[in-house]
């Protein structure tokens, strides 16, 4: 079913903490987040070119999608098409090294996959400026 655009106005979104408006507000300093935090691919470095923001637990989870543990930094490569150590290709062996690398982050996973509710978009983006800014 195709999501009806939100024609209220801008003021009214602005008031409501469950917006798009807010939604791409977080999603946006999510990523400016985790850019910041880690400078390149986690498994193998990279900082040049494209690299990618990848949900722990998949944005579709809005309680946890703009967590600070819930994202990790990847280039392309290891995002989605490395065989050996992808998070699309491969979930099972990047789950174990992010257990083994990123313990803080595989643990929120394991804790946090099955929790839902409703979430405070504009919270969190408040949060995310905060955390960013300490980095």
């Amino acid at each position: 079913m195709k999501k009806r655009k939100d024609t209220r106005p801008i003021s009214e979104k602005r008031a409501d903490p469950t917006s798009d408006l807010w939604l791409n507000k977080a999603d946006k300093q999510w990523r400016e987040y985790l850019h910041k935090k880690f400078n390149g691919c986690i498994v193998c470095g990279q900082s040049w070119g494209k690299l990618d923001c990848h949900h722990i637990i998949g944005s579709a989870k809005h309680l946890t999608r703009h967590h600070p543990l819930n994202g990790v930094l990847l280039c392309v490569h290891h995002h989605k098409w490395n065989e050996k150590l992808s998070a699309h290709a491969n979930p099972k062996e990047f789950k174990k090294f992010l257990s083994e690398k990123y313990p803080e982050n595989y643990n929120f996973f394991m804790t946090k996959r099955f929790i839902r509710g409703i979430v405070d978009f504009e919270q969190a983006y408040h949060r995310l400026v905060d955390l960013t800014d300490k980095l």
